[in-house]
């Protein structure tokens, strides 16, 4: 009985460690991301069919995974500066500095002309790229 009442212990994360991302942390999926970017950015004149800007179209929440994980960033502003999305570092992924910072490392803030993200949107992106940025 004694080494149930361990197992369980451990189970519930008395024994987990602090520092561990994926006890601490809920996992995000690209659908709660999808649902922020949809709304803020998928627009006429931005990055929504038939003209996205920067070849960044988020039209569809498949079209979008695949314009931004692992993908060179396009466009006069950002093309050649890196990748939009380096899966498991936001700290390295064009998306986040566009997103968060106020200048950006190229180009301008986004959304574009627009009020800026709420801070939990921001996290809510910057929590699932540090994840590794899964589907």
């Amino acid at each position: 009985m004694r080494g149930v009442w361990l197992v369980l212990v451990w189970a519930c994360g008395a024994g987990a460690n602090a520092s561990d991302a994926s006890v601490d942390a809920e996992t995000v999926g690209f659908l709660a991301v999808y649902d922020v970017i949809e709304a803020r950015c998928a627009i006429p004149g931005c990055h929504l069919s038939p003209a996205p800007r920067a070849e960044l179209d988020f039209a569809t929440e498949d079209l979008a995974f695949a314009n931004l994980v692992g993908q060179q960033a396009r466009g006069p502003a950002c093309g050649g500066e890196g990748v939009r999305v380096v899966a498991g570092s936001s700290a390295e992924s064009i998306l986040m500095s566009k997103l968060a910072d106020v200048e950006p490392v190229c180009g301008a803030r986004m959304p574009l002309g627009r009020r800026a993200l709420d801070v939990e949107d921001i996290e809510l992106i910057r929590q699932w790229i540090d994840q590794g940025a899964r589907r």
